[in-house]
């Protein structure tokens, strides 16, 4: 069983990330989740009015209707019948107020330009663009500074393109650990460089997602090296470093992909435990990651829990079609139409 670490530590210093040396304590899934039960069960007390109603709205055609749902830049390309002002104008005709862009800072500077102005043309926003993401190595987590500085590097560039695009959100991945005996005494170097991450990310008015990536050839997590592997483990680590410019986002095709099933009641008892540092989440059906009803997950029960809580977040529509072409495109909006509730298909 993997040892968590990171929430036994707060951020020593926001100004070096030089390794502390503190002393660590272990803290395992059982630990985090043994308030699971519990938990759930307190929330169908207090939250059981707040069900009921969302139930309620839901039966009367109304559900999500409190939720932000974000589709990304391209997804509705062929119904939009045109270029990117033409598919601003078709998603807002729809109802949708954000757009996601993961590649917009791959794209030309006029291309990012005529976003921008499109979206804001629109009374609408762009919400999430890919800042740090790593697969292959270290990044702030590093303990070679060479790579921690050109890692920072790149974060600064990611949150500089957010601020300037007004992005709400920047995606971050830091990377693998290195397996050594010595990484628990790594961590307060993590938790410290996550804090420099989150406040350079609060000065730029943008918010760090952090995105746990599993990336394991097997079920569950034994074999995977990436240093966020969970919900639990980001979750631990956005209360070490306790700022809300750094949240996590809930892939639920990750989740289950990780979980090997897809069980939403496995799934809400985590998002209770970690509810002030969910930032975001994305909606993708397991197996397969396309549009709702194409999988097992139970969606219905996700987002009515979302909105009982009051879930200010986007739902991101992070998923590809189950069919090719423009009966695709079609087919992901229909699977959204009872999810949403106030959700306009084309004529």
């Amino acid at each position: 069983m993997r040892t968590l670490y990171f929430a036994t530590f707060r951020s020593h210093s926001t100004q070096t990330g030089q390794l502390l040396g503190v002393t660590t304590m272990n803290l395992n899934r059982r630990d985090f989740l043994q308030g699971a039960v519990t938990a759930m069960s307190a929330l169908s007390l207090s939250g059981g009015i707040a069900f009921a109603e969302a139930t309620d709205r839901s039966e009367k055609g109304e559900r999500g209707r409190s939720l932000r749902f974000v589709p990304y830049f391209d997804q509705f390309r062929l119904l939009g019948a045109g270029g990117i002002r033409e598919q601003v104008a078709f998603l807002s005709e729809r109802g949708f107020t954000s757009l996601d862009d993961r590649n917009f800072r791959n794209r030309p500077a006029d291309v990012q330009r005529e976003i921008v102005e499109a979206l804001a043309a629109h009374g609408m926003r762009l919400g999430t663009i890919q800042g740090l993401v790593e697969f292959r190595g270290a990044s702030i987590a590093s303990t070679d500074p060479t790579i921690r500085e050109a890692s920072h590097r790149e974060l600064e560039a990611a949150l500089d393109a957010g601020r300037d695009a007004g992005a709400e959100f920047v995606t971050h991945i830091p990377g693998r650990f290195i397996r050594s005996r010595n990484r628990g005494h790594r961590c307060p170097l993590i938790v410290d460089e996550h804090a420099m991450a989150a406040e350079a990310a609060r000065t730029r008015g943008v918010t760090l997602l952090l995105e746990p990536v599993n990336l394991s050839t097997t079920r569950g997590t034994r074999t995977s090296s990436m240093l966020v592997r969970t919900l639990e483990e980001a979750f631990q680590l956005c209360e070490a470093v306790a700022n809300p410019h750094l949240r996590v986002l809930c892939d639920v095709y990750e989740w289950c992909q990780t979980l090997g099933r897809a069980d939403v009641q496995k799934l809400l008892p985590v998002l209770e435990l970690g509810w002030e540092h969910l930032g975001a989440v994305q909606m993708g059906d397991f197996p397969g990651r396309k549009e709702p009803g194409t999988g097992t997950f139970d969606f219905a029960t996700l987002l009515e829990f979302l909105e009982a809580r009051g879930f200010s977040g986007p739902v991101s529509m992070d998923h590809g079609a189950s069919r090719p072409g423009r009966d695709g495109e079609l087919a992901v909006l229909k699977a959204y139409e009872p999810l949403v509730g106030s959700l306009r298909l084309p004529e």
